[in-house]
């Protein structure tokens, strides 16, 4: 890792999705935003006038824009996007959601993103993808209105393409305050690694990586079927070490399924 908590060129990102208890391990070809890492986004977009439900079962009303209210939280139903637009005014997926890569325009990107929110005591859940719940205690959904299954100020997420994701937020306090975001973010160009070997050295902790758990407890139709369009699976799964060869031999069959479809995907790009 670098100063700021990226992955330079030429190392290994894992990706981990637990509901699914496998990985994606990437090769960072290179980081196509060297030296612009930092977005001091400023306001979460909360919207004046908006009706949030709270943490005591009321309801409160967004007095001014980015100002989320005392005990309130974003719902599930709701989830908050960062529009691009706030920054550029085009040439992205989409320009009101900054984390969305479409397949089409960039399947071999992903966004490896470490948000810092200020207040740092504010409650923080990222829903992946948007409107699933995915904490979970045992086999039982729980919102963040619940005492535990968020992260508090800060939150390093994955984005990989065509998978939508929403943001909640939620203020246990008394009182009003504004909410403030900073993004430190990787442009990764990536290769997803097809050597069995070393994606078994990788799942074992034997090659050197960092490794981010997405927010996938629960298994969603959208996100399956988006990891199979660009990437031809849904991961390699997870096996101990002293079951190598058993490793290996799926990876080896997985691994001819992504050189597959990523191979397709670099056809269509040079038509």
């Amino acid at each position: 890792m670098d100063k700021l908590g990226l992955v330079p060129d030429n190392a290994y990102l894992v990706v981990e999705i637990p509901a699914l208890n496998s990985v994606i391990p990437f090769r960072v070809v290179t980081r196509l935003n060297h030296g612009y890492e930092v977005i001091n986004y400023g306001l979460v977009p909360l919207t004046s006038g908006t009706s949030l439900p709270t943490l005591d079962g009321g309801t409160a009303t967004v007095p001014e824009d980015g100002v989320l209210p005392a005990m309130a939280y974003v719902p599930n139903s709701s989830p908050i996007k960062f529009p691009a637009s706030n920054l550029v005014s085009s040439g992205v997926s989409d320009l009101d959601d900054m984390f969305y890569i479409s397949r089409k325009d960039y399947p071999d990107r992903v966004l490896h993103v470490k948000a810092y929110f200020t207040p740092s005591w504010v409650r923080v859940v990222v829903d992946m993808p948007e409107n699933t719940l995915q904490a979970v205690y045992q086999s039982a959904s729980l919102d963040i209105y619940r005492d535990f299954g968020f992260a508090r100020g800060e939150y390093e997420v994955v984005f990989l393409p065509d998978i939508r994701a929403g943001w909640r937020f939620a203020n246990d306090t008394n009182m009003d305050v504004y909410l403030f975001v900073k993004f430190v973010y990787g442009e990764y160009k990536i290769e997803v690694v097809t050597d069995p070997v070393t994606v078994f050295n990788l799942v074992v902790g034997k090659q050197r990586a960092h490794w981010v758990t997405l927010p996938v407890n629960s298994v969603a139709y959208g996100l399956t079927e988006a990891l199979r369009k660009t990437y031809g699976f849904e991961g390699y799964p997870l096996y101990p070490e002293h079951k190598r060869e058993e490793a290996i031999s799926i990876y080896t069959t997985l691994a001819e399924e992504v050189k597959r479809t990523m191979g397709e995907v670099g056809k269509k790009e040079v038509r």
